[in-house]
């Protein structure tokens, strides 16, 4: 018998009858050889029988053929080891799409988070983080390794007391998707977002868009406007105050220039008489600046400022004001007949004395 076991396998029966002797159980398995010359493998299993000085003396056991049962286990084992091949080759594949998918991802300037929801019973107590990108990890000053598969409730407690909680769990039982401003004031954060969410199948999709710094831009906004309001107010006084303490100066001018007129009357030659008129003229139209001043420090205060406007006077006004840099500048101006118009007579000789001005600058 022995003389027919596979010369490979004699190693395997020699210490299987040694443990046996000491332990009286044998078994090993081994290839034995077949009359036909083939080689079929066999099961032995035996018990041995000891005297009374606890020798060896008889062996009682059973050879059986499991051929069959190695083949099918070595195919089997075979089978089991291609198939792991290819396990581990999907998983491969599924962490290296998991990882492009993250690294994109992260690419996104806008938050994203796919969040899946925790039971107590029947009632949805939070969410779990199934993946995050790097924008929305930041909030919680972690990458989206660190918080991937924790509780949302770990790393933003206060998320509970906002819409983002009740909504998520809504948009999870319904279907439907939502949106909506946040300013979430929790945490150690204090920024305005626009959330929406979605479910696609077991998980709530949820995306962020930060507009915290246009929030900034538009408070910083209306905080100007508001000086400037304020400041538009106080110019308004100022203009009301200084156009209204000029009144009395000019009104003396004109009295005295009008009274040293009379008491010179029939001494001046021509030439002092256009003087005289001159002065007249130019006084007349600073009391009628300080009066258009007083009427518009008074716009914002409800004082109706339109009235008829002839054109014409206006336009002749603003080229006496110019003479002398129409004159220095040999400058020829051709005016056509103009409309009278309902408007604001100031605003209408500030135009004119700007386009004017301006023609003869450049």
């Amino acid at each position: 018998y022995i003389h027919s076991i596979h010369a490979d396998d004699l190693s395997i029966r020699e210490p299987a009858h040694q443990e046996a002797i000491k332990t009286g159980f044998l078994q090993y398995e081994v290839r034995v050889k077949h009359p036909d010359d083939t080689y079929r493998w066999a099961s032995i299993q035996g018990r041995y029988l000891f005297d009374e000085e606890n020798n060896p003396v008889r062996l009682i056991g059973i050879a059986q053929d499991i051929t069959e049962q190695r083949i099918f286990a070595e195919e089997l084992g075979k089978q089991v080891k291609e198939r792991t091949k290819e396990l581990e080759a999907a998983q491969q594949t599924l962490l290296d799409a998991y990882r492009y998918l993250q690294t994109v991802i992260n690419k996104f300037d806008s938050a994203f988070a796919s969040l899946t929801p925790v039971f107590t019973g029947e009632e949805i107590t939070d969410f779990r983080f199934k993946m995050t990108n790097e924008a929305y990890s930041a909030y919680s000053h972690n990458s989206p390794e660190a918080i991937q598969g924790k509780l949302v409730s770990e790393f933003f407690p206060g998320y509970k007391q906002t819409e983002a909680f009740k909504n998520y769990v809504h948009t999870f039982r319904t279907g439907l998707p939502a949106k909506w401003d946040l300013h979430y004031d929790f945490d150690g954060l204090n920024v305005y977002l626009t959330v929406s969410c979605s479910r696609v199948e077991n998980e709530v999709i949820a995306h962020f868009t930060d507009f915290t710094t246009l929030k900034s831009l538009q408070y910083e906004l209306i905080r100007k406007i508001e000086e400037l309001k304020h400041s538009n107010s106080n110019l308004e006084d100022f203009a009301y105050a200084a156009s209204h303490d000029l009144k009395e100066p000019i009104r003396k001018i004109h009295f005295f220039a009008d009274l040293l007129k009379q008491e010179l009357k029939g001494q001046l030659n021509a030439s002092q008489e256009r003087y005289f008129e001159r002065l007249e003229n130019a006084s007349s139209r600073m009391k009628s600046l300080v009066n258009d001043l007083l009427a518009y420090s008074q716009a914002t205060k409800g004082v109706g400022l339109q009235e008829e406007v002839d054109l014409n006077k206006k336009v002749r006004l603003v080229i006496e004001d110019l003479e002398l840099e129409i004159a220095q500048r040999k400058a020829s101006i051709q005016v056509d007949p103009l409309p009278v118009i309902l408007a604001n007579k100031r605003q209408m000789q500030q135009l004119f004395q700007n386009l004017i001005s301006n023609a003869l600058k450049y």
